[in-house]
């Protein structure tokens, strides 16, 4: 036993060197590259304010004096978590991206105890833990400040449980994460669809030529779905008395189903191919491992990728940044790149699987340099931003993290000249709502019933931003200002000084002009400009 003990561990596959190893490389990794790529998107401040409104004891609402309160996020578990760190003596931003990457470490973690309990060794399940971790789209959304980490991680747990990767299914944690996902997001309800699908098809197996039915498991299937379905109808019937509504206004203002809206669909997962081309090859050897070895846990995978790529494409797609949709996909492909690294190594062809690791980290993480595989005249062909100049998926999250850095300058200005019961017409509310803590009257409509239900459709632009009020839209309810902006710098200050002069005088009424100075904390002096109603 010593023997084998010690053999086990010169090759690599004793317990430390079947979990440790490749857990620290993926997880050193992961850290590395999300530190680098830190940054918080505009909508994640939408999910703030409705944190810090419910931990200063105002409730779950973005704006104050509206009943019932208009659910304007998707996230009610993120939020809630976002909530008891705003209670705490700490930036709850900055812990809260940290918890996000410790989501990513936890998915690393989840990742290399699955490979270990598929029989993977250590050089097989450390490469793959490397591919996962350096993947553009776990890097990127290891921060971000919506959630999405923990919410794929979520999603892998309970696949991992219910379809019992390596031995039998866990009802117990796998029913108890089910419920803890199904609060995370509302459209965890279609990951959890399939998973319980599978779960319940896998109750039936093939004996001696014929179907037999495993009574017991079945019985524990039924249990579990009657926990589950026992949490959301509570969480439903919240939802209702709280929000006077079962769905959230965001998928009523974003969602919406046509030819045009699934053809941007298209081009947002091949898009998405095209800058991260790993995924659709570890797609075809996942479906090649289900096809092949016919097993529950591979068939499972490669339904639920599949599955993952196809809600990309029925959503219409996602205007952020490297495939947030899709992070969901990621571990249960390198899951697939795991079994393929570990035949390699088994064949006694160690090297070849080095150098497949290789390319396909080579066709994955550079995307987060904006190195790319795949030209760009063909990236540009499936642009799906439609309306929009073509820009990488790289250089789009760096405008991103820039826009919501400018629109955190003009809310905190607003803070400085302004009171919160003065309101404003807004696109874009986050930052700006988050710190300006005005009144917002939101022309997309994530936290305007009004626009999500009254307004059509007029033109298919960018996914998420298809339904837009224009200004006016808002008069029946008497906005302060139609527009704000904030001019820095010390030529285009001047510019905006001599704009102003040369304003009518009924012209110049409408305008409230501001002085904002680095004493105010600004990096340079500036002015807030206001147009009046």
């Amino acid at each position: 036993m010593r023997a084998e003990r010690a053999k086990d561990e010169r090759e690599g596959r004793g317990v430390n060197g079947r979990v440790l190893v490749p857990f620290a490389a993926g997880a050193v990794v992961l850290v590395l590259l999300a530190l680098h790529a830190w940054w918080t998107c505009d909508d994640a401040y939408i999910a703030f304010r409705y944190s810090r409104n419910l931990a200063e004891g105002l409730g779950l609402r973005f704006n104050l004096g509206v009943d019932p309160p208009v659910e304007g996020y998707t996230q009610l578990g993120w939020v809630l978590w976002f909530a008891l760190l705003e209670k705490l003596p700490v930036d709850a931003i900055v812990v809260g991206h940290a918890s996000e990457i410790a989501a990513g470490v936890g998915l690393v973690l989840a990742f290399v105890l699955a490979a270990q309990r598929r029989g993977h060794g250590a050089l097989a399940t450390g490469l793959g833990a490397i591919f996962l971790a350096s993947s553009p789209t776990a890097v990127v959304w290891s921060t971000g400040g919506l959630g999405t980490m923990p919410f794929a991680l979520l999603i892998f747990l309970v696949a991992e449980r219910l379809w019992g990767n390596g031995g039998r299914p866990r009802w117990a944690s796998g029913t108890a994460l089910a419920c803890l996902l199904a609060y995370w997001r509302f459209d965890a309800f279609y990951w959890l669809g399939l998973i319980f699908g599978f779960a319940l098809l896998a109750c039936w197996s093939r004996e001696d030529g014929a179907v037999a039915l495993d009574r017991t498991r079945l019985r524990r299937w039924l249990a579990s779905v009657g926990v589950l379905g026992a949490a959301i109808g509570a969480q439903t019937a919240w939802r209702l008395a709280y929000h006077g509504d079962w769905l959230p206004n965001t998928a009523r203002a974003k969602v919406g189903m046509s030819a045009q809206s699934l053809e941007r669909g298209v081009d947002y997962l091949l898009t998405y191919w095209s800058t991260v081309p790993a995924t659709l090859v570890l797609l075809v050897a996942l479906v090649a491992l289900a096809l092949t070895t016919r097993r529950a846990w591979w068939i499972g995978s490669a339904l639920l990728v599949l599955a993952t790529f196809a809600y990309g494409v029925l959503t219409g797609g996602d205007f952020m940044a490297m495939g947030r949709f899709y992070l969901p996909a990621l571990p249960f492909l390198a899951l697939a790149a795991s079994a393929m690294f570990q035949r390699l190594v088994a064949r006694g062809r160690t090297p070849v699987a080095a150098i497949s690791a290789l390319a396909l980290v080579g066709l994955s993480a550079p995307a987060l340099f904006d190195l790319h595989a795949v030209p760009q005249s063909v990236r540009e062909a499936v642009q799906f931003r439609w309306g929009r100049p073509y820009e990488s998926e790289i250089v789009y999250k760096r405008g991103m993290a820039e826009r919501a850095e400018r629109w955190g300058r003009v809310g905190r200005a607003l803070a400085l000249h302004t009171d919160p019961s003065e309101s404003l017409v807004r696109g874009s509310i986050g930052a700006v709502g988050y710190h300006s803590r005005m009144y917002i009257h939101d022309m997309f409509g994530l936290v305007n019933r009004e626009v999500a239900t009254g307004v059509e459709v007029q033109e298919m632009t960018m996914p998420g931003h298809d339904r837009i009020a224009p200004v006016d839209f808002f008069a029946p309810w008497e906005p302060t200002y139609r527009s704000a902006r904030l001019v820095m710098g010390a030529e285009r200050v001047e510019r905006e000084r001599a704009k102003q002069a040369a304003l009518s005088p009924e012209e110049r009424e409408r305008h409230r002009v501001f002085e904002v100075s680095t004493a105010d904390g600004f990096e340079e002096d500036g002015l807030l400009v206001l147009e009046r109603f």
